[in-house]
């Protein structure tokens, strides 16, 4: 009796294991993939990842100053001849075209 409900335990356990590992992968290839990212913390850049264009991770910064924003996000994903960025709540709307500026007058 105890040698079933062992092997009981372990088929549940297997099952859940497998179902976590299959969600995992399904947020996994869905996530949406940028092609930067660009963390601004304490008024200072402290972390870029991927390949953001030329300086504007320093126009990024040089703005959030300019603003008083002292923690951001602002990631760039190419769509065809266009980087469409996104913004962190931290960047009110009203302030997001200053950015867009930045990237596309380089």
């Amino acid at each position: 009796m105890v040698e079933i409900l062992t092997n009981h335990v372990i088929v549940c356990a297997m099952e859940i294991l497998f179902g976590v590992a299959v969600l995992a992968a399904f947020f996994w290839l869905t996530r949406e993939k940028f092609d930067f990212e660009i963390q601004i913390d304490s008024g200072d850049v402290c972390d870029v990842r991927g390949e953001a264009p030329r300086g504007f991770a320093r126009d990024s910064l040089q703005i959030c100053k300019d603003l008083g924003i002292e923690r951001a996000r602002i990631r760039g994903r190419q769509r065809g001849d266009i980087m469409a960025l996104d913004f962190s709540k931290d960047i009110p709307q009203q302030h997001q075209q200053r950015f867009r500026n930045a990237l596309h007058f380089r």
